[in-house]
């Protein structure tokens, strides 16, 4: 199941790139991160995030499985036993603003197509939110 969200950040895709990549910055934008860690030295291909989220109460450990500057980046999420893909694609266009696109795959269906509906709203609801808040972030910050 993939679920996916785009918007558009009036800001040179660069920085964009590289303050949504840095787990770091995730409590500045990401409604669920209420704390980040860095397990690893490095921002990169193979970098280790753990975050405490605001609610559930859960840790979620992170893996970049795949790191391509200023371009893409996918993470290997996990909570617990479950597991699934987050990717953030990051577009240059013509007036120097970053199209940003964030896409969440999980492995497997729910077999419910009622479960998996609800499962693809919440989805994309904390995509958004998470999206808006990244675009309202980095926009005050170069203003």
């Amino acid at each position: 199941m993939e679920v996916r969200g785009e918007i558009v950040i009036r800001e040179r895709r660069s920085k964009v790139f590289w303050f949504a990549a840095d787990g770091l910055n995730a409590p500045y934008w990401n409604p669920l991160v209420k704390h980040a860690r860095r397990l690893s030295e490095h921002l990169g291909p193979y970098s280790k995030m753990v975050y405490k989220l605001r609610f559930p109460r859960l840790l979620v450990r992170t893996e970049a499985v795949y790191f391509k500057p200023e371009r893409r980046y996918v993470d290997r999420v996990k909570i617990g036993p479950l597991q699934f893909y987050h990717e953030g694609i990051f577009l240059s266009l013509k007036d120097d603003s970053t199209k940003v696109i964030h896409v969440y795959r999980f492995d497997g269906r729910p077999k419910s197509s009622i479960l998996r509906e609800l499962i693809r709203r919440i989805v994309l609801r904390y995509i958004k939110r998470s999206l808006a808040n990244l675009k309202r972030v980095i926009e005050k910050k170069a203003s």
